[in-house]
């Protein structure tokens, strides 16, 4: 195992580089075995056996991985940690309060079909709307994590030398361009977008929350 003192850690302490590096940089990145390797310029097989800690990878592929895995954030990597983003998700209160049953109801709406048919349908709005949104946070969080290690890598000053230039240009234009693919899935992922489509899961379960409650018997 390879010990190394970083130099952008704010404490004397060692950071660790091991077999599990390849993995989490590639967590962190959100790319496959074959993505990594073509960054490395070697096989898939060679970097599943390096994770799996079968086989090193040779010295060139070895300090490649060292070069990513320097600017990758803590706790995947050796960088500075993340700058926090506000989740739009956040800044949703915790749970929608429901809204009191109409006085004066010409039938107990316990036993309104409509009533039913209306909670069924929000509740089935809703978990749709939940499962997009979660998708467009993670294409939002891989395009950003994805922007801020290209931009450290294209920094002479705040990288390892490269000792393959031209892949690394030909790799980040891959990685920039199925960065833009991703966030593109779903829908707009801009903050903005994403904020509104978070009021709009709001309503949806304030609504399916009310008429919960007034399908409960008394409700």
């Amino acid at each position: 195992m390879l010990h190394f003192q970083s130099s952008l850690q704010p404490m004397p302490q060692r950071a660790q580089y091991s077999t599990t590096s390849a993995a989490a940089v590639r967590a962190y990145l959100g790319i496959t075995q074959d993505e990594l390797a073509a960054y490395l310029g070697v096989s898939r097989s060679q970097v599943a056996h390096a994770e799996a800690g079968r086989r090193q990878l040779a010295t060139g592929p070895r300090t490649r991985l060292l070069r990513l895995f320097l600017v990758v954030p803590q706790p995947w990597g050796a960088g500075p940690p993340e700058t926090p983003v506000i989740d739009a998700r956040l800044l949703r209160p915790a749970g929608p309060l429901p809204v009191a049953a109409p006085a004066g109801a010409s039938e107990p709406l316990a036993d309104s079909k409509l009533v039913r048919r209306r909670w069924r349908r929000c509740e089935y709005l809703a978990m749709r709307l939940r499962r997009a949104l979660a998708d467009r946070h993670a294409h939002r969080t891989t395009y950003l994590r994805r922007a801020r290690v290209l931009t450290v890598l294209a920094d002479p000053a705040a990288a390892l030398p490269d000792d393959n230039p031209a892949r690394t240009e030909r790799w980040g234009a891959w990685l920039a361009a199925d960065s833009a693919r991703r966030l593109g899935m779903g829908g707009p992922a801009d903050p903005i977008t994403l904020a509104l489509a978070e009021v709009k899961l709001y309503r949806l379960e304030a609504e399916a929350a009310t008429l919960a409650q007034w399908l409960q018997p008394g409700g």
